[in-house]
Formats: structure tokens, sequence, C-alpha cells
């Protein structure tokens, strides 16, 4: 087999983002994508291609907060089927969630998480041409879980900004003290 590649590839988005606070402890950030994707090519096995499809992609994440030391956080997200230059994928999503505890006065974390943790992340592939008819099934190892500790050893106040004397301040108290 010949391989070729594509001529051209055009993308135009449409991209919404919004954070929204259902309630104190509750927060919310929402993204939806709108894209369309084409690929064109004059000779491509003899004939000419284009495929192009309409797609989203749409993300949540919902932070919640249990207490003043223990947050949590789930993110959902979908990709709609699309077009990839020769191939056509159907839809991919997954969901991830992860939880903390601060203590030591806010210096201290651990963190438990888990991507795809219904192990939902799976690539289904076929040809997006004609004359030829293949599938592929991907899955590649998305569930993780992830143990963390962080520690900040730095100073937790912001100390008070020095007051700083500039050449004008001093003149200005000269002509203060002649008058």
């Amino acid at each position: 087999m010949l391989e070729q590649n594509l001529a051209s590839q055009n993308t135009y988005n449409l991209n919404i983002g919004a954070p929204l606070a259902i309630t104190k402890w509750w927060n919310t950030s929402n993204d939806a994508t709108l894209y369309y994707t084409d690929f064109k090519s004059p000779n491509l096995m003899g004939l000419p291609f284009s495929s192009g499809k309409l797609s989203y992609l749409l993300n949540t994440t919902q932070t919640f907060s249990v207490s003043s030391s223990i947050n949590a956080e789930l993110t959902m997200d979908y990709q709609s089927a699309q077009v990839y230059g020769t191939y056509a994928v159907k839809p991919l999503y997954g969901i991830d969630f992860g939880v903390s505890k601060s203590f030591a006065n806010k210096k201290a974390t651990v963190k438990l998480a888990a991507n795809d943790l219904f192990n939902l992340r799976k690539a289904n592939i076929s040809s997006a041409l004609p004359l030829q008819d293949y599938r592929l099934y991907q899955k590649e190892e998305s569930r993780i879980f992830r143990l963390s500790f962080s520690y900040n050893f730095g100073s937790s106040s912001i100390k008070a900004v020095r007051e700083r004397s500039k050449s004008s301040d001093s003149e200005q108290s000269r002509v203060r003290s002649k008058n």
C-alpha cells in the first residue's frame, strides 16, 4: 500500500466557558466546544477525497468544599463522534474524581485521585474511505489512581509592604519646614 498525505485540513471552532458558583460550597466550571473539521485531497488512492464532520466537546468540573479542610472534585467529559483524516471516530467519554484533605494550618495536603474512574475511555475507529473497510479498537491504560502529598515550606502570611521614601518626600518636608 502506498502511503499518502492528505492535501489540506481546516478546522473552525466556537468555545463557550461558564464558571458558576452554585452555593458557597459548590462551584462548577463548564466548557462546550463546537467544531467542524474537514480534510481534502485531490488524489487519494486514485480518487478525490473529502471528509468533514460537525462535532462537539463537553466538559464539566464540579468542585465541592466538604469542610474547611476537605475538598472533592468531579470532572466529566464527552467528545462526540468525529472524522479525523481517513478515520471515523466514535464518541469518547470519561469521569475523573479526586478528594483532598489539608492539615497543619493548610501547609500540608493529601490527595487521592482517579482518572477514568469507570474505565470508559475507549477509542473505536473505522474507515472514512468508501473503498476500505477496517475497524480499530484501542484501549489505553486510562484508569489511573494517584495518592499524593504536598507540603508548603514557605511563609503563609504576606509581609507588610515597607514604606519607601522618595527624593520628592524629603524635598517636600524641607519646603514644609521653611514655611
